[in-house]
């Protein structure tokens, strides 16, 4: 038999290991190695995924925009996001 306590500890230990479902901002952007303005830069052109009403994010729905970026990132024949979007602005008569 368990104690109170002897629950809440482990239920503690197995919620410090789970990752989190949603995270802000800043977590995303760091996430996605960039820094926030980029990546404010990218949500408006939407190739990553907007805030929600708590300003939070999706970490799956981060991850699958990542994948796409990272093809973008390619095709743009550089690693940097921000040389990427400008790249790519100045192609498309952005800017």
């Amino acid at each position: 038999m368990t104690t109170d306590a002897t629950s809440e500890s482990r239920r503690g230990v197995l919620l410090a290991n789970l990752a989190p479902l949603m995270v802000d901002k800043a977590m995303a952007a760091q996430l996605c190695s960039m820094s926030v303005t980029t990546y404010d830069k990218y949500m408006k052109k939407n190739m990553l995924p907007p805030m929600n009403a708590t300003g939070r994010v999706s970490v799956e729905g981060l991850r699958q925009a990542v994948f796409r970026l990272d093809g973008f990132l390619q095709k743009q024949g550089t690693d940097d996001p921000d040389a990427a979007l400008n790249k790519w602005e100045a192609e498309n008569g952005y800017g």
